[in-house]
């Protein structure tokens, strides 16, 4: 039996108006659709606030995230199960759901090499209804930041973090 729904989504913030720095990953003026808020003290965290921005427009956060499809770490998935709690939210449960989610299509070795581009083919969908790859254009600047100390360090915990799930 089929139950029909109706949801009213609610958003706060105009609709875009297709400008580039919605359209196009790198424009980075998004003061027309982003609000920040103010964290109340985390308790946690040394009751620390946060700025917390998010996405203020139609569509919210897909309006201003530079069209980046991305997932956390797997030990921030895993702490929610094992800090807060919530048994069946770690990396390994919600991994399937998201190969599922996506149909990865990776870049040319070519394109890759020059962007310093990588990935672990194995944590990516192949018949998902979400459609994942690179632009099919390059900023110049792109390949030297992916390949700078930045990167290379936060590389370095993502495989750190794939090691230990492995074993």
């Amino acid at each position: 039996m089929r139950v029909a729904v109706k949801v009213l989504v609610i958003e706060a913030g105009p609709f875009d108006q297709g400008e580039d720095n919605v359209l196009i990953p790198g424009k980075w003026d998004f003061s027309r659709y982003v609000a920040i808020l103010q964290s109340v003290p985390q308790t946690a965290l040394n009751n620390q606030s946060y700025i917390v921005p998010f996405g203020r427009a139609v569509g919210g956060g897909s309006v201003v995230n530079w069209l980046v499809w991305l997932r956390s770490a797997k030990a921030e998935y895993d702490s929610w199960e094992t800090q807060l709690g919530d048994a069946g939210w770690s990396w390994d449960t919600l991994l399937p759901y998201f190969k599922k989610s996506e149909t990865f299509t990776p870049p040319s070795s070519d394109y890759a090499h020059k962007g310093n581009i990588s990935w672990i083919e194995s944590v990516h969908g192949l018949n998902g209804p979400v459609h994942v790859s690179y632009p099919n254009f390059f900023w110049e600047g792109s390949g030297k930041f992916l390949k700078s100390e930045y990167v290379q360090r936060w590389e370095l915990t993502c495989e750190s973090q794939l090691v230990e799930r492995s074993s």
